[in-house]
């Protein structure tokens, strides 16, 4: 192999797989494209971000991912594993989250807790949720807008008997 064929040979090598910069992010039907720039080099532009099935992720200019390019070839290149170090939670060994920019997340830890935080609010959209335990609030649970802790009863009769009893 001649000089400017080893050169063709790395640079093609080089461009098989590499780190870069997520600069825009774009849709076309359910395909997510991302705009990357790699290190020293022109931005790709429309690269199919892959995710595996069941997560999703809509990444911040700034986040990292790693590009492959089939046979060495730009025009055929896929974005995966798109991480943002900014955000990125420390958690113990053997821990799972799945977490966003602004503090949001659900962690399962190690010693089989699930913490779930939620700076505004939680949203259940289903039409029964069932607990094997104790559900305790530490401020207040309503029902139709009516505190449960605290309001009043009508008794046979008609007349008030008086708050809740919470216990």
């Amino acid at each position: 192999m001649n000089p400017q064929e080893l050169k063709r040979a790395l640079r093609k090598i080089r461009r098989i797989n590499q780190r870069g910069l997520v600069r825009r992010v774009s849709y076309a039907n359910k395909t997510r494209f991302i705009q990357i720039q790699g290190e020293g080099a022109e931005p790709l532009d429309n690269i199919e971000h892959l995710e595996p099935f069941g997560f999703t992720s809509h990444p911040v200019a700034g986040a990292e991912g790693i590009v492959l390019a089939f046979n060495g070839n730009g025009s055929h290149s896929v974005v995966f594993c798109v991480g943002d170090r900014r955000y990125r939670l420390v958690i113990d060994e053997g821990e799972v989250a799945i977490y966003n920019r602004h503090g949001d997340k659900v962690h399962i830890k190690d010693n089989r807790e699930i913490d779930v935080t939620a700076a505004v609010k939680a949203n259940f959209n289903t039409p029964e949720v069932n607990c094997s335990g104790i559900v305790k609030a530490e401020d207040f649970i309503t029902h139709d807008g009516v505190s449960v802790n605290d309001h009043d009863h009508d008794d046979v009769h008609g007349s008030q008997t008086g708050g809740a009893n919470p216990s």
